[in-house]
């Protein structure tokens, strides 16, 4: 898995929370999400390429994976976040690029498609989702480590992000995380009286 976006990662929680840092184990755990993300979008993307009988991943073939893959409010956000990079791209508006490097996107899809070609667009288009998604991880991953008056995220915060999110949970319910379990405590060991 040569390509990698840990140091791309590091410059999102910068973003998303100044104040806060990643630790290694955490930030391979987050590496580790946005290749799956990233392979279950581009294998979506490439079935249907192949069905349309088209040699090259475009921009609508992503959008319509990120659609269907993604639930609720993020695949209404990403599909948004998407669409105005792909515009502010083809406007030649360099304003705002993506934290995450269209060009590492781009060898990403080709390693994983069976089409010749990848259009740039669709390189940014799937290049500010995964960056989106990420954010929106440790953002809340963010919030876990704030509360427990902690400067540094690890990967446990990351995994009880996911898990009190229904929507990041469903999208990741097949992965598991090296950051223990969640904690939990069946409501018949607790003292007689205790409110929960």
């Amino acid at each position: 898995m040569g390509l990698s976006y840990k140091k791309h990662i590091r410059k999102v929680i910068t973003d998303v929370h100044p104040d806060l840092e990643l630790d290694e184990e955490a930030a391979n755990e987050c590496d580790l999400l946005v290749q799956y993300l990233a392979k279950r979008i581009i294998a979506e993307a490439d079935k249907i390429t192949s069905m349309s009988g088209l040699q090259t991943i475009k921009t609508g073939a992503i959008q319509t994976a990120v659609t269907t893959t993604l639930r609720g409010e993020l695949r209404r956000l990403s599909s948004k976040e998407g669409t105005d990079a792909v515009i502010r791209y083809t406007g030649k508006d360099k304003s705002r690029s993506p934290i995450f490097p269209v060009r590492l996107t781009s060898t990403l899809i080709k390693q994983y498609v069976k089409a010749q070609r990848v259009s740039m667009t669709a390189a940014v288009y799937l290049a500010v989702v995964l960056e989106y998604l990420t954010a929106e991880i440790l953002s809340l991953a963010g919030l876990i480590t704030s509360k427990d008056k902690r400067t540094v995220m690890n990967t446990r915060d990351i995994k009880l992000a996911i898990n009190d999110d229904e929507e990041l949970l469903g999208l990741f319910h097949r992965v598991t995380l090296s950051g223990g379990v969640q904690p939990y405590i069946h409501t018949v060991l607790y003292p007689r009286g205790y409110e929960i």
